[in-house]
């Protein structure tokens, strides 16, 4: 205690015991720590899920620009397919699409199977060849095609399309879609696919006649793609040109496709030649199930020209007048007054059944009415007044004239597939055809060489060859042509049967061969005389193909053909295919050909071709004057003629490279009369043809947008005459055509042309006497066209 006696308190101390407060603390830095971990266990699982989503947004942006760009592709992929499909459907569906001036296939049903394994020589011209040259003839087609020459129309003959094959006379083997266009007219190309020229005898492929061959022109069907195209050309020439070619697939089960033709036109290096053309057409594929087909089509053409017989030739082999100075473009016509109408309106309709994919029957039914109508004027005879001086020269014109009405309905019932037949492959045909084919033919009075009554000493009316005038001179006092109202008519009637089967005993060779029989019936009235002819025609042809390897493939083949007495429908006497008094009692001439050849595909795109041939007439009709002409014996007609034809064809089509593409060929031929009622006939050469020719076209891809070519065309010297050459000649000839293509766009593309950049005077063809009058071929012309693509 305190002295006072107050107690003392002493302040209270609180002591921590250790082993008191352990627990408490543990639990507290366990929370802590627990709770540091939870945190950062939710930071961990927040960073996951926000990685998480930004690698599943990532994921979903990544597909979904993979799927954009999926698209398109797809969508680039797909236009490229519909641009490919529309480029493919524009161009010619029988040619290689990558390289379409080769083509692989013919429309010819009674030639299947690819050019490269078929055993005859075929020249197959595509509408890119047609276009590329600027082609709209058949004319311009047989100035350049190698095999082709271009004949005279005159008294005998309808002034057309006049041409030659192998040397033969071919006037009446065009075809339309296989199908005989008969009689002379004059063919456009702006419906035009393909063409197609078959050499050599092909009595079994298209019957009568086909002597040297057969041209066959491929039209355009409707396809199951739609485009649109329009195309205008102007030229030097002031040729105004348009075209369009429209498409449209509405289904499967139907398609339609539309073409149609303007043209005002006139003829390069030629003075007062016109050449103005209108044409329609229009085609149907109708599918109604997938085994029956209705293909229908109907084409009108309609061409207005002026005739042009060219210039006069001074006898004795001394050459045209455009040879010694006269201008090429001076024309003897009478303008305002000749004239050259053509119309021609064709109907086709097509049923197809296909029994299986390895059976098909057709029958193509065809109605063509055509009219040529048109009155000329030939330079007949040169009359030189004894002098040199072309100033000094007169011509004597005649003139000539000719409406004919051509009428004609065929049939063709076919059957075509593939079989196997002992042990063997088997393309088969087999075919049943009617046609009756019907020409009325009217002349103008006084229209006609023989009808024309010049002044005493002349042959004609006479102009002066360096500047003609007709009506100043008095041929014409501008009365209109009277047509005058007898007939001669002409009807044909043919049925025929075939069949040609192509097998295939192993994988290196293959053996063709067909039969036909025709069985013709021609008769022919004028007036008080009535003829009549009736034949039996037999044709065959046989074939092998050994291929030793995939690219090659060589062949030999025989084939024969037939030309009975007025085959040619629309001549005049026996002389020019027609039937008359001396001919009607001939049987019918004999055409056999053989052919070697090697087909090498130089890679996939090109065509190399090189054949051997040798084909002979016998029987051939001539005409045998015992005390010439006028003399009071009467002229006899014998079927004692026999010549041959003999030669080696080239031919080259396709891409040489992926920028070089080409298209051309060579023929080089002899010919001689083998037998004759004339014995100083025998070993002359034929007449009226070129028996070397030469063309090649080629383009360079200069680069996507702009493609540059060129052709060189040579044609040989040609002796003129009857069926032997009298001793007077045509020069030799070799012209240069250009071209440029520039691509603006997939729609839109100009092209540039330059024909006979020389401006090479040359000649197409001439008249048969010994003072002949010849066709002028065009000057120089540049064209430009311009095309639009839908």
């Amino acid at each position: 205690m305190a002295q006072d006696g107050e107690p003392i308190v002493l302040p209270t101390v609180e002591v921590e015991t250790t082993q008191q407060q352990e627990p408490a603390a543990a639990t507290a830095a366990a929370e802590q720590k627990a709770a540091a971990a939870s945190k950062r266990a939710a930071q961990r699982a927040a960073a996951a899920r926000a990685q998480r989503q930004a690698e599943s947004a990532a994921a979903r942006a990544a597909a979904l620009e993979e799927a954009n760009q999926r698209a398109e592709a797809e969508a680039k992929a797909a236009a490229e397919a519909a641009a490919k499909a529309k480029e493919i459907a524009r161009g010619n569906p029988y040619a290689d699409p990558d390289a379409p001036f080769k083509s692989d296939r013919l429309a010819n049903s009674r030639l299947p199977g690819s050019i490269a394994d078929t055993p005859r020589t075929v020249t197959a011209i595509g509408k890119e060849v047609l276009e590329a040259t600027g082609m709209t003839s058949v004319r311009e087609i047989a100035r350049t095609t190698p095999g082709i020459s271009l004949g005279f129309g005159e008294g005998g003959n309808s002034f057309g399309d006049n041409i030659y094959i192998r040397g033969f006379k071919a006037n009446n083997d065009l075809y339309v879609d296989g199908v005989r266009d008969s009689g002379i007219s004059v063919h456009e190309t702006f419906n035009t696919e393909q063409v197609e020229v078959i050499k050599g005898p092909a009595g079994t492929i298209g019957g009568r006649g086909t002597t040297g061959g057969a041209l066959d022109i491929v039209t355009k069907k409707a396809k199951d793609v739609s485009f649109f195209e329009a195309s205008t050309t102007v030229t030097s020439a002031k040729t105004k040109r348009a075209t369009i070619d429209y498409n449209h697939a509405f289904n499967e089960q139907l398609q339609i496709r539309l073409n149609g033709l303007v043209q005002d036109g006139n003829v390069a290096g030629r003075d007062n030649v016109k050449d103005d053309r209108r044409g329609f057409a229009a085609a149907a594929t109708i599918k109604p199930t997938d085994l029956f087909t209705i293909e229908a089509d109907i084409s009108h053409t309609e061409i207005n020209q002026t005739p042009d017989w060219g210039v006069p030739y001074l006898s004795n082999n001394g050459g045209p007048v455009t040879e010694h100075g006269v201008d090429r473009s001076t024309f003897y016509g009478v303008v305002g007054r000749d004239f050259q109408d053509v119309t021609q309106t064709v109907g086709t309709v097509k049923t197809i059944f296909d029994f299986s994919d390895s059976a098909r029957l057709t029958n193509t039914a065809r109605y063509s009415r055509s009219i040529n109508d048109y009155v000329l004027t030939a330079p007949s005879s040169l009359i030189t007044n004894n002098s040199t001086d072309i100033n000094d020269w007169q011509v004597s014109l005649s003139f000539k004239s000719r409406y004919q009405e051509t009428d004609v309905f065929s049939d063709v019932l076919e059957l075509t597939g593939e079989t196997s037949l002992g042990g063997l492959s088997h393309t088969y045909v087999a075919g049943l055809s009617y046609s009756d084919e019907k020409v009325n033919t009217y002349s103008y009075d006084n229209l006609q060489s023989e009808d024309y009554n010049p002044p005493a000493g002349q042959r004609g009316c006479v102009v002066t060859a360096v500047n003609p005038d007709p009506i100043g001179e008095g041929c014409w006092s501008g009365e209109a042509p009277v047509r005058g109202t007898s007939a001669t008519t002409t009807r044909v009637r043919s049925t025929s049967l075939y069949a040609l089967d192509t097998v295939e005993l192993n994988e290196h060779w293959l053996i063709n061969g067909g039969v036909r029989v025709d069985f013709y019936d021609n008769k022919r009235s004028s007036g008080s005389t009535d003829l009549s002819r009736k034949d039996t025609l037999f044709n065959w042809n046989a074939g092998v193909t050994y291929k030793p390897w995939e690219s090659t493939s060589l062949y030999a083949a025989v084939a024969s053909s037939s030309n009975p007495s007025g085959q040619e429908i629309a001549a005049g006497g026996s002389f020019y295919g027609g039937l008359d008094n001396g001919g009607v009692v001939l049987a019918p001439e004999r055409n056999m050909s053989y052919e070697a050849g090697i087909k090498y595909e130089y890679n996939d795109d090109l065509l190399l071709t090189a054949a051997v041939f040798r084909t002979i007439k016998s029987d051939a009709r001539e005409d045998y004057d015992p005390d010439g002409r006028n003399g009071p014996e009467p002229t006899q007609y014998l079927d004692t003629l026999k010549y041959s034809m003999t030669g080696i064809e080239l031919g080259v089509s396709g891409n040489l490279t992926d920028r070089i593409s080409l298209f051309g060929g060579a023929v080089f031929m002899d010919s001689k009369i083998l037998a004759s009622n004339t014995p100083t006939e025998v070993g002359k050469d034929i007449a009226n043809i070129a028996h070397q020719q030469f063309s090649l076209l080629g383009t360079y891809k200069y680069n996507e947008k702009l493609t540059l070519g060129a052709r060189v065309t040579y044609a040989g010297g040609r002796k003129l005459g009857s069926v032997s050459a009298n001793g007077n000649t045509l020069p030799d000839y070799t012209t240069l055509d250009l071209l440029a293509t520039y691509k603006f766009s997939e729609n839109a593309e100009m092209q540039f042309n330059v024909t006979n950049v020389a401006d090479t005077t040359y000649y197409d063809s001439g008249y048969r006497s010994g003072s002949p009058f010849t066709y002028v071929a065009p000057g120089r012309e540049f064209s430009f066209n311009l095309k639009a693509k839908f």
